[in-house]
């Protein structure tokens, strides 16, 4: 019976344990209690059989009341209970219950606080929060809320927390806007505040766009002038703009769905014309005279010889169209032209006039730089006298005003940009000639940028005869004679000299690679020069005729095929090294610009850790913007995003990706004077960095002259690239496609891709806007 006994209180104890803490079975409260200082009135309720005693560690005597009715009862503090610790002891014959009781502090720790209690707000975005509880507060987070009022709208009160939160976009309405954090008491529904703050937003400025800025000849009056006058000219900057669409309002009249509204051009102002920063370091003119400064020419840039003319704000584009006088330049010696380089800075600023909010932003000021590099020329350089020309049947006019240069039309209308181009290519081979014979101005007419000369000058033949031997080239030792033709194709630059693109000596013909890998300096700026300062010939030399040229061109294609000149790797690493080997070249499709990009030059990847910093910086997009405008992220766009670590690594993201490389556009470079194409490689070049740079004539030319390396491929690489590529996905464990695979195409490999390409006709051919001569097939040029 004993045992029977004990081992029934036994189990009565284990029962008694595992329910909490209980006095005799009879009383029971909650062992933690978690409140905040400013609840102001805070309840504790407990169950009893009859009325315990209570004590309370710190003494909160005299604070709270005890109300007990039928086994249940409350402790009730009717004001606020100051931050600490307390046990609460609940005594009944001599046996007690406890609880520990934390009040802590109405407050966010202090990071937090530090975040939120600088976030600036902007019309037209959003609030947005980054911010944690307290480490002690272990309550449910459904007890806790954030609030948000715009203005007079009513107050939105019951948000779920999170640690990264952002409300609607704020309208223009609001002159101001409150934003909190609560903790929501259960037994009272007190709303205690933790955070609370009014802010009134302000109006994000517009950007000052540069970039693309030029500096343009507009006129020039030295032609006007006698020769005893300095000459004076205006210069046309373009480019420069103010990028408006910023936030400015909200569109929340569907309250599943805010939408950011943008400024327009109507809301842009600036204070003041764009101005010449003459104390930079950036604003810097030289004087040149080819390609090295004219030590004779002592001028410098300043207010009175070098000022803006206009440079109003354009409200109507919104640009700084600048017009800028040149004025005393020194005066040069007649037929002979100078250049003005360097760079210009410009300050100019812009704000946004948001009406609805009744505000201005903040003026945003910019110093643009520009370069500037315009050829001018004498006053008594006159092409039409120095001739004796009638302009109107002139060749050499004639081939200025029409749009491929290689033909000779009338044209009664305004000239375009290449009728231009071509016109300025005849001029400036014009200023070192002396003599300009009909056949000169036939090859100018057709040929603007190529000629091609015979060397006669035995001293100068020997000389390149003695560079041939010791590059290994099988020619002669002994001296030869003129009937051994030396023979020179170049390219006319501006400064009166030649880029000397191929060179052939009887049967050896040396390209333009090989010409810049093995040729010394000092012949080659022998050779590049046929024309003295004067205009007369530096060496002896004789011009061949357009028929002459043509028929060299051919001999040239048949010994460069034969030797396999332009099919090694390494010629395709620079479009000068081709651009004259008459072959064909087209652009590659979407599905092989895809295989390329993604194997050799894939996107940086994104990261859960950085979806999160982009939702908890405010400024993530101005910050993206920024960046790819390569334009730099203030530090006060970090500190004020509401988190300044997630708006580093924003940026830090942003930078990498805006500085990564990658392939745009795949070209397939052919030989096409067979009757089978002959694919000589691929070359690669970057994606295009903005969306001028398509629009850019140029922008293909520059591009190829620097193709990115990784996407250089020859034969023998695009024979070994597979299609497609597999990978065993960890999950799944089924084979996925990777690396841009084509999946569309039976082709085992990128070569037999291309050959199929071509046979087909798919890809684009833009061999007349790159290379210097049409592709010829079977011995006839191509229409």
């Amino acid at each position: 019976m004993k045992y029977f006994l004990a081992h029934l209180f036994a189990l009565l104890l284990i029962s008694i344990t595992a329910q909490g803490t209980v006095l005799a079975q009879t009383v029971r409260l909650d062992e933690n209690i978690i409140t905040f200082d400013k609840l102001s009135k805070t309840i504790i309720p407990f169950t009893a059989d009859k009325k315990p005693s209570v004590s309370i560690k710190q003494s909160l005597e005299g604070r709270y009341s005890l109300v007990f009715n039928n086994g249940k009862g409350t402790l009730t503090f009717d004001k606020p209970v100051s931050a600490g610790t307390y046990t609460i002891t609940l005594s009944d014959g001599g046996k007690t219950a406890s609880a520990k009781w934390k009040v802590l502090p109405t407050t966010l720790p202090t990071q937090s606080m530090r975040k939120i209690s600088s976030v600036k707000l902007y019309y037209g975005k959003q609030i947005s929060l980054s911010s944690n509880l307290p480490e002690e507060t272990e309550l449910p987070a459904e007890q806790f809320k954030i609030e948000y009022q715009f203005g007079n709208e009513q107050p939105n009160l019951n948000n779920p927390y999170n640690n990264i939160w952002r409300s609607p976009y704020i309208p223009a309405s609001a002159r101001k806007v409150r934003f909190g954090v609560v903790w929501i008491y259960p037994p009272t529904g007190e709303r205690v505040e933790l955070f609370s703050k009014n802010v009134t937003p302000d109006q994000t400025p517009p950007d000052i766009v540069c970039n693309r800025s030029i500096g343009e000849l507009r006129s020039s009056s030295s032609m006007l002038n006698t020769a005893s006058q300095p000459i004076d000219f205006q210069i046309a900057v373009k480019g420069i703009g103010v990028d408006y669409e910023v936030p400015i309002d909200a569109d929340n009249s569907n309250p599943q769905v805010s939408k950011s509204i943008k400024a327009t051009l109507s809301d842009v102002e600036s204070n003041a014309p764009a101005d010449i920063d003459y104390s930079s370091n950036n604003t810097k003119l030289i004087i040149y005279n080819g390609d090295e400064p004219d030590p004779t020419a002592a001028w410098t840039a300043n207010r009175t010889n070098f000022y803006i003319e206009q440079g109003e704000f354009d409200v109507s584009t919104g640009t700084f169209p600048i017009t800028i006088t040149v004025k005393n330049l020194p005066r040069i010696p007649p037929q002979q032209t100078r250049i003005l380089r360097g760079t210009v800075a410009f300050k100019v600023n812009a704000k946004i006039l948001n009406r609805t909010a009744g505000i201005y932003s903040e003026l945003q000021r910019e110093s643009c730089v520009v370069s500037i590099n315009i050829l001018y020329q004498s006053p008594e350089v006159n092409f039409e006298k120095q001739l004796n020309i009638s302009k109107s049947k002139s060749v050499v006019f004639t081939a200025a005003t029409t749009a491929s240069a290689q033909t000779t039309q009338e044209n009664t209308g305004e000239p375009t940009i290449e009728e231009k181009a071509a016109a300025e290519r005849v001029r400036d081979s014009l200023y070192r000639v002396r003599t300009l014979t009909p056949k000169i101005l036939e090859v100018m007419a057709k040929y603007p940028s190529w000629r091609v000369w015979r060397i006669t000058s035995p001293t100068l033949r020997e000389e390149v005869q003695v560079y041939l031997i010791r590059i290994g080239r099988n020619v002669p030792t002994t001296p030869l004679g003129a009937e051994i033709p030396l023979i020179l194709h170049g390219i006319p630059k501006k400064n009166g000299k030649f880029e000397i693109t191929s060179l052939r000596f009887g049967n050896e013909l040396l390209t333009k690679r090989e010409i810049d890998d093995t040729m010394l300096s000092f012949l080659s700026d022998i050779l590049s020069a046929p024309f003295d300062v004067e205009g007369g010939s530096a060496y002896q030399h004789e011009w061949f005729s357009v028929q002459e040229m043509e028929k060299e061109q051919e001999l040239i294609y048949s010994l460069a095929d034969k030797a396999g000149y332009y099919q090694a790797k390494a010629t395709l690493r620079r479009l000068g090294y081709y651009r004259h080997s008459g072959y064909a070249l087209y652009e590659a499709d979407s599905a092989l610009v895809r295989r390329l990009k993604e194997t050799f030059t894939p996107n940086i990847p994104r990261t859960p850790g950085l979806e999160a910093a982009e939702k908890a910086c405010t400024n993530s997009e101005e910050i993206n913007k920024r960046i790819r405008k390569r334009q730099p992220v203030p530090q006060s766009m970090i500190d004020e995003g509401g988190s300044p670590t997630d708006c580093e690594v924003v940026k830090n993201y942003y930078i990498q990706l805006a500085s990564l490389v990658q392939i745009g556009k795949a070209f397939i470079l052919v030989n096409m004077r067979t009757g089978e194409p002959n694919i000589i490689g691929v070359v690669s070049i970057e994606a295009a960095s903005s969306r001028y740079a398509e629009a850019d004539p140029d922008f293909l030319l520059n591009a190829l002259y620097g193709p990115i390396k990784s996407g250089i491929l020859d034969v023998a690489e695009l024979r070994q690239f597979k299609t497609k590529e597999f990978e065993k996905d960890e999950v799944t464990k089924a084979l996925v496609a990777v690396r841009g695979s084509m999946l569309t195409t039976n082709a085992e490999n990128l070569y037999d891709y291309c050959m199929e390409g071509l046979r087909k006709g798919i890809f684009i051919d833009r061999t007349a806007s790159v290379m210097a001569f049409p592709a010829s097939v079977g011995g006839e040029k191509r229409k």
